[in-house]
Protein backbone atom coordinates (compact mmCIF):
# COMPACT_ATOMS: atom_id res chain seq x y z
CA UNK A 1 0.00 0.00 0.00
CA UNK A 2 2.82 2.18 0.98
CA UNK A 3 4.36 1.70 -2.44
CA UNK A 4 1.36 2.17 -4.23
CA UNK A 5 1.40 5.45 -2.37
CA UNK A 6 4.44 6.68 -3.65
CA UNK A 7 4.20 5.98 -7.20
CA UNK A 8 3.84 9.50 -8.38
CA UNK A 9 0.17 10.62 -9.63
CA UNK A 10 0.71 12.12 -12.32
CA UNK A 11 2.20 8.98 -14.40
CA UNK A 12 -1.01 6.81 -12.63
CA UNK A 13 -3.28 9.08 -14.36
CA UNK A 14 -1.88 8.70 -17.70
CA UNK A 15 -2.50 4.57 -16.53
CA UNK A 16 -6.15 5.65 -15.55
CA UNK A 17 -7.43 6.83 -18.89
CA UNK A 18 -5.52 4.16 -20.50
CA UNK A 19 -6.98 1.67 -18.33
CA UNK A 20 -10.63 3.33 -19.07
CA UNK A 21 -9.60 3.25 -23.33
CA UNK A 22 -8.31 -0.32 -22.71
CA UNK A 23 -11.77 -2.06 -21.80
CA UNK A 24 -13.95 -0.08 -24.84
CA UNK A 25 -11.66 -1.27 -27.58
CA UNK A 26 -13.30 -4.29 -29.31
CA UNK A 27 -10.49 -6.22 -28.15
CA UNK A 28 -11.81 -10.42 -28.32
CA UNK A 29 -13.57 -11.39 -24.85
CA UNK A 30 -10.46 -13.62 -24.14
CA UNK A 31 -7.80 -10.33 -23.92
CA UNK A 32 -10.47 -8.22 -22.28
CA UNK A 33 -10.82 -11.21 -19.65
CA UNK A 34 -6.79 -11.13 -19.46
CA UNK A 35 -6.70 -7.29 -18.77
CA UNK A 36 -9.34 -7.20 -16.27
CA UNK A 37 -7.10 -10.18 -14.19
CA UNK A 38 -3.65 -8.21 -14.43
CA UNK A 39 -5.96 -5.80 -12.77
CA UNK A 40 -7.67 -7.71 -10.40
CA UNK A 41 -4.84 -10.19 -9.33
CA UNK A 42 -2.06 -7.66 -8.09
CA UNK A 43 -5.04 -4.91 -7.02
CA UNK A 44 -6.55 -7.55 -4.63
CA UNK A 45 -3.26 -8.27 -3.25
CA UNK A 46 -1.94 -4.73 -2.22
CA UNK A 47 -5.48 -3.60 -1.08
CA UNK A 48 -7.72 -7.10 -0.21
CA UNK A 49 -10.80 -6.37 1.38
CA UNK A 50 -11.42 -2.69 0.03
CA UNK A 51 -11.07 -3.55 -2.94
CA UNK A 52 -13.80 -6.64 -2.74
CA UNK A 53 -16.04 -3.71 -1.09
CA UNK A 54 -15.89 -1.97 -4.21
CA UNK A 55 -16.77 -4.30 -6.43
CA UNK A 56 -19.54 -5.88 -4.08
CA UNK A 57 -21.17 -3.09 -4.44
CA UNK A 58 -21.87 -3.36 -8.17
CA UNK A 59 -22.75 -6.61 -7.74
CA UNK A 60 -26.35 -6.04 -8.05
CA UNK A 61 -25.92 -4.36 -11.11
CA UNK A 62 -23.89 -7.03 -12.68
CA UNK A 63 -25.98 -9.59 -11.67
CA UNK A 64 -29.66 -7.55 -13.80
CA UNK A 65 -26.83 -7.49 -16.78
CA UNK A 66 -26.04 -10.80 -16.94
CA UNK A 67 -29.69 -12.04 -16.43
CA UNK A 68 -31.19 -8.91 -18.71
CA UNK A 69 -28.65 -8.76 -21.77
CA UNK A 70 -28.62 -12.45 -23.62
CA UNK A 71 -32.31 -12.00 -24.69
CA UNK A 72 -31.12 -8.77 -26.29
CA UNK A 73 -29.22 -10.50 -29.03
CA UNK A 74 -30.27 -12.51 -31.18
CA UNK A 75 -28.27 -12.67 -34.32
CA UNK A 76 -25.66 -15.77 -34.26
CA UNK A 77 -25.75 -19.37 -33.29
CA UNK A 78 -28.33 -20.23 -31.57
CA UNK A 79 -28.06 -22.11 -28.50
CA UNK A 80 -31.75 -22.07 -26.86
CA UNK A 81 -34.56 -22.16 -28.95
CA UNK A 82 -38.13 -22.57 -28.63
CA UNK A 83 -39.80 -23.93 -31.89
CA UNK A 84 -38.80 -21.32 -34.58
CA UNK A 85 -38.27 -18.96 -31.79
CA UNK A 86 -33.96 -18.01 -31.17
CA UNK A 87 -34.28 -17.35 -27.30
CA UNK A 88 -30.22 -17.63 -26.36
CA UNK A 89 -27.38 -17.12 -28.67
CA UNK A 90 -23.62 -17.27 -28.76
CA UNK A 91 -23.28 -13.77 -29.42
CA UNK A 92 -25.71 -13.18 -26.98
CA UNK A 93 -23.33 -14.62 -24.25
CA UNK A 94 -20.03 -12.90 -25.57
CA UNK A 95 -21.73 -9.54 -25.50
CA UNK A 96 -23.08 -10.28 -21.93
CA UNK A 97 -19.54 -11.01 -21.18
CA UNK A 98 -18.13 -7.95 -22.84
CA UNK A 99 -20.73 -5.73 -20.83
CA UNK A 100 -19.75 -7.55 -17.17
CA UNK A 101 -15.86 -7.40 -17.95
CA UNK A 102 -15.93 -3.80 -19.17
CA UNK A 103 -18.55 -2.60 -16.24
CA UNK A 104 -16.06 -4.32 -13.86
CA UNK A 105 -12.64 -3.58 -15.13
CA UNK A 106 -13.66 0.32 -15.29
CA UNK A 107 -14.80 -0.08 -11.64
CA UNK A 108 -11.83 -1.70 -11.01
CA UNK A 109 -9.98 0.59 -12.62
CA UNK A 110 -10.94 3.84 -11.03
CA UNK A 111 -11.11 1.89 -7.21
CA UNK A 112 -7.28 1.25 -7.88
CA UNK A 113 -6.56 4.37 -8.40
CA UNK A 114 -8.45 6.59 -5.89
CA UNK A 115 -7.44 3.92 -3.08
CA UNK A 116 -4.29 4.22 -3.39
CA UNK A 117 -4.15 8.50 -4.23
CA UNK A 118 -4.64 10.69 -2.01
CA UNK A 119 -6.98 14.02 -2.48
CA UNK A 120 -4.61 16.49 -2.51
CA UNK A 121 -1.94 15.01 -4.45
CA UNK A 122 -5.08 14.03 -7.16
CA UNK A 123 -5.56 17.71 -7.37
CA UNK A 124 -1.85 18.82 -7.67
CA UNK A 125 -1.55 16.10 -10.37
CA UNK A 126 -4.29 17.78 -11.97
CA UNK A 127 -3.33 21.66 -11.87
CA UNK A 128 0.12 20.16 -13.17
CA UNK A 129 -1.70 19.16 -16.43
CA UNK A 130 -3.33 22.82 -16.22
CA UNK A 131 -6.99 21.87 -15.34
CA UNK A 132 -7.65 25.24 -13.39
CA UNK A 133 -8.21 24.50 -9.75
CA UNK A 134 -11.74 24.94 -9.35
CA UNK A 135 -12.23 22.38 -11.76
CA UNK A 136 -10.00 19.34 -10.60
CA UNK A 137 -11.98 20.23 -7.09
CA UNK A 138 -15.22 19.58 -8.39
CA UNK A 139 -13.80 16.68 -10.47
CA UNK A 140 -12.39 15.51 -7.19
CA UNK A 141 -15.06 15.94 -4.80
CA UNK A 142 -18.06 14.62 -7.25
CA UNK A 143 -15.86 11.58 -7.80
CA UNK A 144 -15.13 11.19 -4.13
CA UNK A 145 -18.71 12.09 -2.96
CA UNK A 146 -20.55 8.70 -4.95
CA UNK A 147 -19.04 6.31 -2.47
CA UNK A 148 -19.80 7.93 0.14
CA UNK A 149 -23.55 7.79 -0.86
CA UNK A 150 -23.21 4.09 -1.36
CA UNK A 151 -21.45 3.68 2.58
CA UNK A 152 -24.91 6.28 3.77
CA UNK A 153 -27.59 4.26 1.61
CA UNK A 154 -26.15 1.13 3.44
CA UNK A 155 -25.77 2.66 6.88
CA UNK A 156 -29.76 4.14 6.65
CA UNK A 157 -31.24 0.71 4.90
CA UNK A 158 -29.85 -0.72 8.03
CA UNK A 159 -30.90 1.70 10.61
CA UNK A 160 -34.72 1.34 8.60
CA UNK A 161 -34.45 -2.29 8.88
CA UNK A 162 -33.72 -2.64 12.55
CA UNK A 163 -37.08 -0.02 12.72
CA UNK A 164 -39.01 -2.49 10.69
CA UNK A 165 -37.82 -5.43 11.63
CA UNK A 166 -41.59 -6.73 12.16
CA UNK A 167 -42.88 -6.16 8.37
CA UNK A 168 -39.82 -7.75 6.89
CA UNK A 169 -41.53 -11.04 6.61
CA UNK A 170 -43.94 -9.57 4.63
CA UNK A 171 -41.55 -7.70 2.33
CA UNK A 172 -42.66 -9.80 -1.30
CA UNK A 173 -43.84 -7.98 -3.86
CA UNK A 174 -42.63 -5.19 -5.75
CA UNK A 175 -44.87 -2.30 -4.72
CA UNK A 176 -44.33 -3.39 -1.29
CA UNK A 177 -40.40 -3.59 -1.57
CA UNK A 178 -40.57 0.32 -3.27
CA UNK A 179 -42.72 1.69 -1.00
CA UNK A 180 -40.14 0.41 1.82
CA UNK A 181 -37.65 2.27 -0.20
CA UNK A 182 -38.78 5.64 -0.26
CA UNK A 183 -38.19 6.38 3.09
CA UNK A 184 -34.52 5.02 2.81
CA UNK A 185 -34.07 7.22 -0.36
CA UNK A 186 -35.46 10.43 1.27
CA UNK A 187 -33.46 9.65 4.50
CA UNK A 188 -30.41 9.49 2.06
CA UNK A 189 -31.54 12.62 0.29
CA UNK A 190 -31.92 14.90 3.80
CA UNK A 191 -27.64 13.40 4.81
CA UNK A 192 -26.51 14.60 1.68
CA UNK A 193 -28.31 18.12 1.75
CA UNK A 194 -27.02 18.51 5.25
CA UNK A 195 -23.82 17.73 4.21
CA UNK A 196 -23.41 20.60 2.31
CA UNK A 197 -22.69 23.00 5.43
CA UNK A 198 -20.15 21.35 6.62
CA UNK A 199 -18.55 21.01 2.94
CA UNK A 200 -19.06 24.62 2.23
CA UNK A 201 -17.57 25.45 5.51
CA UNK A 202 -14.43 23.09 5.36
CA UNK A 203 -13.77 24.90 1.52
CA UNK A 204 -13.73 28.34 3.18
CA UNK A 205 -11.32 27.76 5.85
CA UNK A 206 -9.00 26.02 3.13
CA UNK A 207 -9.06 28.99 0.89
CA UNK A 208 -11.43 28.06 -1.71
CA UNK A 209 -13.24 31.28 -2.97
CA UNK A 210 -10.41 33.85 -2.37
CA UNK A 211 -8.83 35.77 -5.12
CA UNK A 212 -4.92 35.39 -3.90
CA UNK A 213 -2.17 33.24 -5.17
CA UNK A 214 -3.20 29.45 -3.49
CA UNK A 215 -0.37 28.04 -1.49
CA UNK A 216 0.46 23.68 -1.28
CA UNK A 217 0.59 21.70 2.03
CA UNK A 218 1.84 18.86 -0.22
CA UNK A 219 3.81 19.85 -3.31
CA UNK A 220 4.65 16.84 -5.77
CA UNK A 221 8.10 16.03 -6.97
CA UNK A 222 10.36 17.58 -9.40
CA UNK A 223 9.59 15.99 -12.99
CA UNK A 224 13.62 15.09 -13.25
CA UNK A 225 12.64 12.92 -9.76
CA UNK A 226 9.86 11.00 -11.87
CA UNK A 227 11.27 10.99 -14.90
CA UNK A 228 11.37 6.88 -14.60
CA UNK A 229 8.10 6.36 -14.08
CA UNK A 230 6.70 8.34 -16.19
CA UNK A 231 9.00 6.26 -18.82
CA UNK A 232 7.65 2.99 -17.50
CA UNK A 233 4.42 3.68 -18.23
CA UNK A 234 4.97 5.05 -21.90
CA UNK A 235 6.57 2.09 -22.35
CA UNK A 236 4.43 -0.19 -21.14
CA UNK A 237 1.48 1.44 -23.57
CA UNK A 238 3.71 1.50 -26.34
CA UNK A 239 4.32 -2.24 -25.66
CA UNK A 240 0.63 -2.66 -25.63
CA UNK A 241 -0.52 -0.72 -28.39
CA UNK A 242 2.56 -2.49 -30.60
CA UNK A 243 1.70 -5.81 -29.70
CA UNK A 244 -2.22 -4.60 -31.26
CA UNK A 245 -0.91 -3.41 -33.74
CA UNK A 246 1.44 -6.16 -35.42
CA UNK A 247 -0.61 -8.90 -33.85
CA UNK A 248 -4.22 -7.73 -35.30
CA UNK A 249 -6.13 -11.06 -34.81
CA UNK A 250 -6.25 -10.24 -31.25
CA UNK A 251 -8.94 -7.10 -32.20
CA UNK A 252 -12.90 -8.01 -32.13
CA UNK A 253 -14.17 -7.35 -35.63
CA UNK A 254 -17.55 -8.35 -34.36
CA UNK A 255 -19.94 -5.72 -32.77
CA UNK A 256 -18.90 -4.36 -29.62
Amino acid sequence: MKGTRRFDPRPKIILLAAGAVFFFLPLRLEVLGAGLMLLLVPGGLVLKTRLLRVLSSILPILILVALLTPFFYRQGTPIWQMGETVVLTLRGLEETGRLLIRFTGITAVFALFYLTTPAERFLSALEWYGLPFRAALVMSLTLRFIPSLFTLYQRVEDAHSLRRAGELADRNGFFRRFRNLLPTLTSVLIQAVKKIGPLSMSLELQGVGLSSRRTRFVRLPRFRDVAFQFLLVLLILSLLVTVLVIFPQLWYNGAS
